[in-house]
């Protein structure tokens, strides 16, 4: 049965900060918990693949929108605590992350997280400076659903990052370091 562990919120205009969650208790453990899935747990475990999102309100526009093997971190970054919680009901996790240089750096330090537990990864590119709530909202869901349904595995996604990268050199050379070290 679903517990309460503690409460979280997000600011719905500007100002800081976005997120806002009760205090870390023995009970609340940030690191230990994954919004959302007591609700997800049943059609990830149907899947074998959950979608990892970075806010409650993706969580709650994505399950609205019929994606409900959705689940997020609680204001921090993918844990080897959460990707293990995870692992025991999927293979493979999708991570559709904010299409933001930030959002990137995210979902490519998920990726290790996810790896490192035995999770196939599959990371999804939105456009850049948008989120899934946002794209939901404004009726694109189909190409949400695109973009999820053909998101590639990490390899593809961090040559993709590196063909982004231009001639720049020196940051090529950091995203093939990185490939090489993840595989």
């Amino acid at each position: 049965a679903s517990k309460i562990h503690g409460f979280g919120g997000r600011i719905l205009g500007p100002g800081e900060p976005k997120y806002l969650n009760s205090p870390e208790t023995s009970i609340f453990q940030k690191r230990s918990i994954l919004y959302g899935l007591p609700e997800a747990r049943s059609s990830i475990v149907r899947g074998r693949k959950a979608i990892l999102v970075e806010g409650y309100t993706d969580v709650l526009a994505l399950h609205q929108a019929g994606w409900s093997q959705t689940v997020a971190t609680c204001g921090t970054s993918f844990t080897k605590e959460q990707a293990t919680t995870l692992r025991r009901y999927a293979d493979t996790v999708v991570l559709l992350f904010d299409g933001d240089t930030a959002g990137r750096k995210a979902a490519f330090k998920s990726a290790d997280t996810a790896l490192a537990a035995g999770l196939d990864v599959k990371i999804v590119r939105l456009p850049k400076g948008r989120d899934p709530a946002d794209m939901l909202l404004d009726g694109e869901g189909s190409a949400l659903s695109v973009a999820i349904d053909n998101a590639p595995g990490l390899v593809a996604s961090m040559a993709e990052e590196v063909a982004l990268r231009g001639d720049h050199r020196e940051a090529k050379e950091r995203a093939l370091h990185h490939i090489q070290e993840s595989l």
